[in-house]
């Protein structure tokens, strides 16, 4: 599927041209979006790298705030994402702190391939995937995202590029995101 390679010496480096070859294509696909702001779609608490492009593809952290980085500008539309954790010998998938959306009995359930969003929650899951790429922010969706503790974006963002962590935030706080979720998103770029 690829007829070029490009081979980076570390990884921020990669994700810096992982995102100009994405913003290049998505202006060849969407001339109709020229001269609106291009950035990521990306999940909360996600780390990509220390060079200003990979630090500007993430939400606020400690990594890059002003202490660290004066300069930093967020990019993106970041998403507080469902995830996975081991709570008294069971795992249970959560949004945000306190809403829990199902268990599992064992993390082989959880990561089964044919597993769709937690029961009831395949409507939620789709609407806050086509928000994402569409930039909704007003009314019921706006207080919804907010919620959920998704990050805000600069107005007018168009996602050009969806940059994500497979599975495990590791930098973030190890957490582990539901591949549910990064499945709907992986399928709706």
């Amino acid at each position: 599927w690829a007829a070029r390679v490009f081979y980076s010496d570390d990884g921020s480096t990669a994700v810096e041209v992982a995102l100009k070859m994405a913003f290049r294509a998505h202006a060849a696909w969407n001339p109709g979006l020229k001269g609106r702001p291009v950035g990521v779609l990306g999940l909360r608490e996600g780390y990509h790298g220390d060079t200003l492009g990979a630090m500007d593809a993430v939400a606020p952290s400690p990594y890059n705030g002003p202490g660290q980085t004066p300069w930093y500008r967020p990019r993106g539309r970041f998403l507080e994402a469902p995830t996975l954790g081991l709570e008294r010998g069971r795992w249970v998938l959560r949004w945000g702190q306190d809403r829990v959306l199902r268990e599992f009995e064992t993390l082989r359930d959880a990561f089964e391939e044919r597993r769709g969003a937690a029961p009831g929650r395949e409507l939620e899951y789709a609407a806050t995937v086509a928000e994402a790429f569409k930039g909704g922010r007003g009314g019921e969706v706006g207080r919804r995202r907010a919620s959920r503790g998704d990050f805000p974006s600069p107005p007018g963002l168009v996602p050009g590029a969806l940059l994500l962590e497979p599975v495990l935030q590791g930098a973030g706080g190890m957490r582990l995101v539901d591949p549910a979720f990064q499945r709907m998103l992986v399928d709706e770029a």
